[in-house]
């Protein structure tokens, strides 16, 4: 047994079986030395006969690892039978490899990959009946130590400590469900492109029927306290945040029935989906808000070789589907974010090269990486693009929905909803205004001076005021006790046409007015037409009002334009662009009202002469 000494004295306190353990150690050094320069060299001469079949990516080339070329010596006819050569060849070789230099030269020099993973967040990370850490991230690390030639190690990371540890050089790389965010580019090496990408969703019972997000307006929704999306959802789809600072006690709350749904991180609802306790739940919902994710090297190596050939095979990934047969391989739901990536890197120019490929500076192309950080850094996009998109760009106009279907689909959809709101208050309120003047003009005094009352309190309380009276007041009353939930659609129509409507009222009064004045033996329908048009440019005004005025309808989630382009800005930036367009889209959709309205200024003047 070894005692330790309480001095260093070894002659004194070493036992016999200590001395033999040291001299077997010795013994057996040079044997291990040898070894794993043989794994390394070995492993290495793989890496090397891969990377001419690269083709596509120049990330990582022979030459940043080997000497200058030595010339084959010339074929000689085979010696004759006699004594075994001596090992000197074998020597000689050895010195014609050369180890990179850097962290990839450490892994091939140690053998093996130090990747950092999730182990509480399967399937992207976990542990497996046998205590091995296993999932689809697990599984990007393997075959990245498979293309290097050497072995790999696992080591468990949380959200806490993962940067701090590939910083530190504990690990090689970090490949642990990270959102690639501008913050976390200032601490470490984070690479691109983004290998996968998760949203928020929400998770409610099977009973409770959602459609749309802006279904949620004023129900309760439980959160989960820090979550990137919670300001989002709170201020664009106007829920009733109830939260909670854990993910435990926020799906026990849901079970409770003290919300009507979960809105979390959707990979991880994706996997709680599956088990048995949450089988009377679903997501109805698309995922929205996006956050891509990043595989992360320390910042020293940015840019690095080993950067280098991550990136490289991450491009490789998404081409190949890689990613997407990983996914499905753990029964994970098909992400529209890899979907889009493999069609991204997929693409080739018209001279048969792939698109998103490495350009003079080493870097990808601005369409094939994390556009929106991108912008956030003040990093010039260049001009990659072809036909209307390609000109705006040239232009210096990055119009985002011109290439991201999403972002297009939920700007038309904007487009047609502030149209139709528009039209529908405008009608609403020409026919509020014509009834309550003509009510005003056949009513006694009392019921005169009420009519004017209700005018005044619809005319003079501003439209916003009016919706959340209406919506969160009224509505929450119904809600409560009726069990019904108003249309935030059809609130903003009746409280854009009240608003109004009550303008109008007041100026075909007051036309029908002095119109009765001058003729004492007509009554109010035979002035009516000439009373229009007598009020026609104030209704023309007033209808106008309207049309710049609905965009207001976003603060109780109806998703016209203005929160079109807030959807857009929050997941993409694009600032400049959305804004300039809102102004011309506006700017036209007035000039084509006008137009409407004064075309039928014609047919009013024609009703008025057949009247009279």
């Amino acid at each position: 047994m070894l005692i330790l000494p309480s001095r260093f004295d070894l002659p004194s306190q070493v036992s016999l079986l200590s001395w033999l353990l040291l001299g077997l150690m010795l013994l057996l050094f040079p044997i291990g030395v040898e070894a794993a320069d043989t794994l390394s060299r070995s492993g290495l001469r793989q890496l090397q006969s891969q990377l001419p079949e690269q083709g596509d990516q120049p990330g990582l080339v022979a030459s940043e690892f080997e000497s200058e070329p030595q010339p084959e010596p010339e074929s000689a006819p085979a010696p004759e039978a006699g004594p075994e050569p001596e090992p000197q060849a074998k020597a000689t070789r050895q010195e014609d490899i050369q180890l990179p230099t850097g962290r990839l030269g450490e892994i091939m020099a140690r053998g093996h990959l130090i990747v950092g993973v999730k182990t509480d967040y399967p399937p992207w990370g976990g542990i497996d009946k046998q205590t091995r850490k296993v999932g689809l991230e697990p599984d990007l690390a393997q075959n990245l130590a498979d293309r290097l030639g050497v072995g790999l190690q696992l080591v468990g990371v949380s959200s806490a400590n993962r940067l701090g540890k590939v910083e530190d050089g504990s690990i090689d790389l970090v490949i642990a469900t990270m959102g690639d965010i501008l913050k976390r580019r200032k601490i470490a090496g984070l690479l691109e492109p983004n290998y996968y990408a998760s949203g928020a969703n929400i998770l409610v019972h099977k009973g409770i029927k959602v459609h749309d997000w802006g279904e949620l307006r004023g129900r309760k929704v439980c959160l989960t306290d820090g979550a990137y999306f919670n300001r989002d959802l709170i201020l664009r789809y106007l829920i009733h945040p109830v939260t909670y600072k854990g993910s435990r006690d926020a799906q026990l709350a849901l079970e409770a029935g003290r919300c009507i749904g979960w809105a979390y991180d959707d990979t991880a609802l994706a996997r709680l989906h599956k088990d048995e306790r949450w089988r009377d739940f679903h997501m109805p919902l698309q995922s929205i808000l996006f956050a891509p994710w990043s595989i992360a090297v320390s910042r020293a190596e940015q840019g690095g070789v080993l950067a280098r050939f991550v990136e490289d095979t991450i491009a490789e990934w998404h081409r190949t589907g890689y990613l997407l047969e990983r996914e499905a391989a753990w029964g994970i739901p098909t992400s529209r974010f890899l979907t889009e990536q493999n069609q991204l890197f997929s693409q080739r120019d018209e001279s048969g090269q792939l698109i998103c490929r490495r350009g003079e500076d080493s870097l990808f192309p601005f369409a094939c990486r994390n556009q929106k950080l991108l912008k956030e850094a003040g990093v010039d996009q260049g001009v990659d693009a072809e036909g209307l998109r390609g000109t705006l760009l040239r232009m210096g106009i990055d119009f985002l929905p011109l290439k991201d279907p999403f972002a297009g689909k939920v700007l038309l959809k904007g487009i047609g909803i502030t149209i139709l709101l528009s039209l529908v208050a405008m009608a609403g309120s020409l026919g509020f205004g014509l009834l309550m003047a003509v009510a005003h003009s056949h009513s006694p005094g009392p019921l005169r001076w009420l009519i004017d009352a209700i005018n005044g309190v619809f005319r003079m309380t501003p439209p916003i005021l009016n919706l959340y009276i209406v919506f969160f007041g009224i509505g929450s009353l119904v809600a409560a006790n009726w069990g019904f939930t108003f249309n935030a659609m059809i609130v903003a129509c009746v409280v854009f046409s009240l608003y109004a409507g009550a303008s109008n009222a007041t100026i075909l009064t007051k036309a029908i007015e002095i119109l009765l004045k001058q003729r004492h033996d007509s009554h109010v329908m035979q002035v009516l037409p000439e009373a229009i048009q007598l009020g026609f440019t104030g209704l023309v005004a007033n209808s106008v009002n309207i049309v710049k005025a609905v965009g207001i309808a976003s603060v109780i989630a109806v998703p016209e334009l203005i929160s079109a382009a807030n959807t857009i800005l929050t997941e993409n930036g694009n600032t400049l662009e959305m804004m300039n367009f809102l102004l011309v889209f506006y700017f036209i959709l007035v000039a084509l009202f006008l137009l409407l309205l004064n075309s039928l200024k014609t047919l009013v003047a024609k009703w008025a002469a057949a009247k009279s």
